[in-house]
């Protein structure tokens, strides 16, 4: 909640005003603090607590319209806005309405009372020049009436802001259905302080008929509601607000109206048209809520399709690898491997599947850890390389291996062995339909650490693809796309404590995994 605006700008050219002004404003409350502390001196009692039931005014002087002008320019430059200005009618220089009519040039919301005891305008004149929204205390004047005068303005002022405030809160609002309830129990408490009301409703217009949705007070009350409907058949749904025997009723343009306990205060054209647009703002958040939980709603639905379409044929590869050994099983004499070789490749196939489907669940849960083991480096090219073939093969893409020299290496072998088989997936894909065809692995060692660099020819990596490259569903150089594979590959180099370079341009694309030797 933002702390209450209470500075009053006082213009009078005569300095005892000024002072009069003052004194009526704030001196009893420092006289009666005063008094407090002293008797609690005198007699040894504890000194009271100070009571914050009297609104305390921030104030300042000035003598012309020209000053005055200047002290509210310095107001907002420095975020000190005045709530309220007190001015003169009849003053040296700028008289009242020509200081007012330059201060609502620069702030159009600032409370404004003209204090006078003759005017050469008329009412009508004022109020074409500077708005209707202005008020009237003839000299002199007592103490209890500036003060009532004072605190009206400064709570006015305060109330229009926190409604603006929350106007621009609502207009991006984009929560669910339970959000929007509790935003409309505070809307409804928001017009009963506004329109100085004790209970107050919002109803929604469906088929045809009202819903409450929300309210304080009795109105907030099912049983109450509905016997104001009773009582008040044909409420209007559209136009300006109106009171009908001593409810206020208050249309919302294409939702429905809100409903209060009329009081005795009249509003001005402005602030009748402020709590318009409140509301009218209040019913767009909720029906874009609505619709923002609609498109979610088939956003996650289209996601889980897409999802459920990326795993599919991420899975399917290792099981079309499955399927042709098992052919070749059937017809053992055009086999190019013995029946034992072909059992191992079916059953390596078939976990390979397997490993896919639980490090997508992993990935999900955020759980994916390694169990890093000494192992020789041979065994990153050895596990898979039927795999890779067999794609290459099958999207007629040249595969090229360039090995060095083996060395040991603290690696989780499974894991590792599984991110490179998604990178060089990832490029057999891209370089598919190309022109020049041709993905190389190679895999070397400097002093530190081990390379594992996969190069294509496909067209390079777009921007935008370049800056997610690593997040689930970028899909790279081809229709049907990888869900997973980058990812899980970023992680799993990640968890490895390397990392992997990527540079990409027009003639291909080149990552390089380095990983530490020890």
């Amino acid at each position: 909640m933002n702390a209450l605006n209470n500075r009053i700008l006082i213009v009078d050219d005569e300095e005892s005003v000024q002072k009069n002004i003052e004194l009526c404003l704030n001196q009893n409350i420092q006289q009666n603090i005063a008094l407090e502390n002293a008797a609690a001196a005198l007699f040894g009692e504890p000194v009271p607590e100070k009571k914050s039931d009297a609104l305390q005014f921030s104030l300042r002087c000035v003598s012309t319209g020209k000053a005055a002008l200047a002290e509210v320019e310095r107001g907002i430059k420095e975020d000190q806005e005045y709530a309220v200005v007190f001015c003169d009618m009849r003053m040296p220089g700028w008289d009242g309405l020509r200081t007012i009519e330059e201060i609502r040039r620069v702030d159009p919301r600032i409370e404004v009372v003209f204090l006078t005891a003759f005017s050469d305008h008329s009412i009508e004149e004022i109020s074409r020049s500077v708005g209707v929204n202005i008020s009237y205390m003839s000299k002199p004047f007592s103490r209890p009436d500036l003060r009532q005068m004072a605190t009206r303005c400064i709570v006015d002022w305060n109330k229009a802001r926190e409604l603006e405030r929350f106007v621009t809160t609502l207009s991006s609002l984009r929560g669910d259905d339970s959000d929007i309830e509790r935003v409309l129990d505070y809307v409804a408490t928001q017009l009963c302080q506004f329109l100085d009301s004790e209970s107050a409703s919002i109803a929604e217009m469906q088929d045809g008929k009202l819903v409450l949705r929300a309210g304080t007070g009795s109105l907030a009350r099912q049983e109450i509601f509905d016997s104001v409907q009773t009582a008040l058949p044909n409420l209007p749904y559209e136009g300006e607000p109106m009171t009908i025997e001593g409810v206020r009723v208050v249309p919302i343009l294409s939702f429905g109206l809100a409903l209060t306990v009329a009081s005795d205060r009249q509003l001005s054209p402005e602030k009748n048209h402020l709590i318009n647009v409140f509301l009218e703002h209040a019913a767009v958040s909720l029906k874009n809520c609505r619709l923002h939980g609609l498109l979610l709603e088939k956003e996650k639905m289209a996601e889980i399709g897409r999802t459920m379409g990326y795993v599919c044929h991420d899975i399917r590869g290792p099981l079309g690898q499955a399927e042709v050994y098992l052919n070749l099983l059937k017809n053992p004499a055009i086999s190019p491997w013995p029946v034992e070789l072909l059992h191992e490749k079916i059953i390596r196939a078939l976990h390979q599947a397997r490993e896919l489907s639980d490090d997508i669940l992993l990935y999900a849960n955020s759980n994916i850890h390694i169990n890093a083991v000494i192992t020789n480096s041979s065994e990153i090219v050895t596990r898979d390389i039927d795999y890779w073939l067999h794609l290459a093969e099958i999207n007629r893409v040249e595969f090229v291996q360039d090995i060095g020299e083996h060395h040991e290496v603290l690696i989780d072998a499974r894991r590792l062995v599984r991110a490179v088989t998604n990178i060089i997936k990832n490029a057999i894909e891209a370089c598919a339909g190309k022109t020049v065809r041709r993905v190389t692995m190679s895999m070397h060692t400097t002093e530190t650490e081990l390379l594992i660099t996969i190069a294509d020819t496909a067209e390079g990596i777009p921007e935008q693809v370049m800056q997610n490259l690593f997040k689930p569903f970028a899909s790279v150089g081809k229709s049907h796309g990888t869900g997973f594979g980058l990812a899980i590959a970023h992680q799993v180099v990640l968890l490895h404590h390397g990392v992997i370079d990527v540079t990409s341009d027009s003639s291909g694309s080149q990552f390089v995994i380095r990983l530490p030797l020890k």
